[in-house]
């Protein structure tokens, strides 16, 4: 706990105090995608979503990507921050909505955080860096249940 505590100071030195967020769901967040290109969050209503936050640049996200025919399920946004006053709304909102588990701090504290979103757009579940999306495959099957349920 001591060690968590010293992190969170590290990171407000570094990045500025948090700023507060003010939209209550996440499809009325906005971010801009890897081309600069701004986008709602809304478009993807229905959409099961994981949100995660990766350490490389444009040029390496879209060079690894062309590999595989992703277009429709593979959605990346441009290099942003995600703790600090200048985190970017999105994950200002997930962290709000969804804390470390046993800590009393919301920020990220390390790249592959996860964050799964249900169709409704509600955050479901914060998932850390170290854990595989794998590991929550069951989380993921129900909620497309939900998809495959609301478009029968």
């Amino acid at each position: 706990m001591v060690l968590k505590k010293f992190q969170d100071s590290i990171t407000r030195f570094a990045f500025g105090k948090e700023k507060p967020v003010f939209v209550d769901s996440f499809y009325a967040c906005m971010d801009k995608l890897i081309d600069g290109t701004e986008k709602e969050m809304k478009d993807y209503s229905n959409k099961v979503l994981i949100v995660t936050n990766v350490a490389s640049s444009p040029e390496e996200i879209l060079k690894f990507v062309e590999k595989f025919d992703a277009k429709d399920r593979l959605v990346f946004f441009e290099k942003a921050h995600v703790n600090g006053k200048n985190a970017r709304e999105v994950f200002g909102y997930l962290k709000q909505e969804l804390q470390t588990e046993g800590s009393d701090s919301n920020d990220i504290r390390w790249n592959f955080a996860k964050f799964l979103i249900g169709p409704d757009g509600k955050p479901v579940k914060r998932f850390a860096p170290t854990e595989s999306p794998l590991s929550f495959k069951s989380n993921i099957e129900e909620l497309l249940k939900q998809v495959k349920k609301s478009e029968d």
